[in-house]
């Protein structure tokens, strides 16, 4: 009888866990913080960033301690949007800067609520120097991803 009310015990404290994660993952998106390490590699404070709603803004920001090294401009996040997902943030439709410290994309997730698994975007990041001209080259890049569900 021990054991079962053990058993019993572990299998509510794994669904405990696994409820919360689902819920941590379902929050609403919070900022994404990017710090650029030595090297020129970029670190980003969420990856994934997990989406579970539908027209969501989600904003980039550069580290605050790095604001005077690194801007944004707008072709700095790129998504990789095969299925039309994203208003903004694609190779046509730039993000939206706000500052140059700043971007931000929206997310449609039209196809949010549909019993679809989570759908991967990988999308780039491109890091320009401070006070660089329009043409120049990023210092940092790097291909994180989004989860829609």
């Amino acid at each position: 009888m021990k054991s079962v009310g053990i058993t019993a015990l572990g299998m509510l404290l794994l669904a405990g866990c696994a409820q919360q994660l689902v819920q941590k993952e379902c929050e609403a998106p919070k900022d994404t913080i990017i710090r650029v390490q030595d090297g020129g590699y970029p670190v980003v404070s969420q990856d994934p960033i997990y989406v579970c709603k539908s027209n969501v803004k989600l904003t980039w920001v550069i580290d605050p301690s790095q604001t005077s090294l690194y801007e944004f401009k707008d072709d700095s996040i790129v998504v990789h949007d095969i299925d039309d997902e994203f208003a903004s943030c694609k190779s046509k439709s730039p993000g939206e800067l706000d500052g140059k410290d700043k971007i931000k994309c929206s997310d449609l997730n039209k196809k949010h609520g549909q019993g679809l698994a989570k759908r991967p975007y990988k999308y780039d990041i491109r890091i320009y120097p401070a006070g660089s001209a329009a043409d120049a080259a990023p210092a940092a890049t790097y291909d994180p991803s989004i989860a829609n569900d």
